[in-house]
């Protein structure tokens, strides 16, 4: 535990779960009750991340997490504000997780100001850059990730056994063909198959079948 980065990348496709990756990893730094096995998944920490941002609505503070989306907020003075209180010790537990979502879309200003927060990072803070295209984030910053992970699209067959899962908890009526139909058409991205499994459910009373499909 004690050797755990302390800046990390995800990068992948559009879609596959880089941003709640990130909030997955960041109750391996938040948790209050760590286990060898991982995050308690019990403690106010862990239940926060879960309701707040993994299954809640996006745009809402989680305590001890400060998520910043760049295609909204990309320049220098819009994270300024964010850095100066990332640089203050936590109130609750030992870290701080800033996660920096689509961080290519940060100007060249804010990606140096960035820069300089990493290289001397303080010991209570931990930076997760998610984005879709690695190659416009600053060569200085990607040589100071610890860790670089790749969120990847699964296989049709992977793809389409997560939305059975789904479509058990949800109570669909479904065919394993129809999900693998939707499966290719979302092109095994999760976002897109599930938001696709949603419409057609909704559209036909919970019947997902082929031909409904």
């Amino acid at each position: 535990r004690e050797n755990m980065p302390h800046v990390m990348m995800i990068h992948g496709s559009r879609g596959c779960g880089k941003t709640t990756f990130s909030r997955i990893i960041s109750k391996y730094y938040l948790c209050l009750n760590f286990t060898e096995s991982g995050p308690c998944e019990e403690c106010e920490m862990c239940q926060s991340i879960n309701e707040i941002l993994i299954s809640g609505e996006s745009g809402v503070e989680c305590p001890g997490v400060v998520e910043v989306d760049a295609t909204i907020a990309n320049g220098k003075e819009a994270i300024q504000e964010v850095m100066d209180d990332a640089m203050l010790s936590p109130i609750y537990g030992d870290f701080k997780v800033l996660i920096m979502d689509e961080c290519h879309m940060f100007s060249n200003a804010a990606q140096n100001s960035l820069l300089k927060l990493i290289e001397d990072i303080p010991p209570h803070l931990v930076v997760i850059f998610a984005t879709t295209d690695p190659q416009k984030v600053l060569p200085t910053i990607k040589s100071r990730c610890q860790l670089t992970l790749e969120a990847r699209k699964q296989p049709v067959q992977d793809m389409a056994h997560r939305l059975m899962e789904i479509a058990v908890m949800e109570k669909l009526h479904v065919s394993e063909e129809a999900l693998e139909v939707i499966a290719r058409k979302g092109d095994r991205v999760p976002r897109e198959c599930i938001n696709l499994l949603e419409n057609i459910a909704k559209t036909y009373a919970g019947e997902v079948t082929i031909d409904n499909v």
